[in-house]
């Protein structure tokens, strides 16, 4: 039956206030957009890329949340925190969810490229020894284990971990810091500045609402 067919619940508030901060937290790989762009060939053609990569997984995760909503309904979906842990079992559902760990053990290494470029350009005043080499290796070794541990002692609460997440530090890189940079860097006209001042004013109420929320309801 139908997510909005008759006899079903309604997702709650809690549960569409996780999926706000979720949705934020698809913007992770924001942060290597930049340093992407300044290695490829043509940079000229990175933004028609970048566009089309955008549209592109827009499309995915939107169709894929809408179709799985549709299949299941919402009352399945609000017990585990992923989509791929309320999938039946069988070959295909294998098969996705093997394509889908390729995918997350292949960009969590790109999505901390930039964090670890920064905290080892404070760390090693020599980056090109051979002992800052291993050291390097270790360090980025241990932020990964670090975070697969993390995700196995959340557990259940992972979807509000990812959530809290995506409110507190991708909502400011997102949205915020672009806005306020256009703002004060290229003098924009005024109409683009009340959008700039609207789009700041509206990321400052999800991060405070949504985060505060989430965070109040972590148990339930």
């Amino acid at each position: 039956m139908s997510a909005w067919g008759e006899g079903v619940p309604a997702i709650n508030e809690s549960t569409w206030l996780t999926m706000i901060g979720s949705s934020i937290y698809s913007f992770e790989g924001i942060g290597v957009v930049l340093p992407i762009m300044e290695v490829t060939a043509v940079p000229k053609q990175f933004p028609k890329i970048l566009l089309l990569v955008m549209l592109t997984n827009a499309v995915l995760f939107t169709g894929f949340g809408e179709f799985c909503l549709f299949v299941y309904g919402a009352k399945e979906l609000e017990g585990k925190p992923l989509i791929t842990m309320n999938l039946p079992d069988g070959p295909v559902i294998y098969a996705l969810k093997a394509v889908f760990s390729i995918n997350v053990i292949i960009s969590i290494a790109l999505c901390t490229l930039p964090a670890n470029i920064i905290i080892e350009g404070y760390m090693y005043k020599r980056p090109d020894t051979a002992r800052s080499f291993w050291l390097i290796n270790v360090q980025r070794t241990v932020i990964l284990g670090a975070s697969v541990v993390l995700c196995i002692v959340l557990g259940n609460t992972l979807d509000k971990f990812n959530s809290v997440i995506g409110t507190v530090t991708a909502t400011p890189v997102v949205f915020m810091i672009p806005c306020i940079a256009h703002y004060r860097l290229c003098n924009p006209p005024a109409w683009q500045k009340a959008i700039d001042g609207l789009v700041v004013l509206f990321a400052l109420v999800v991060l405070i609402y949504c985060t505060g929320f989430t965070l109040w309801t972590w148990n339930e």
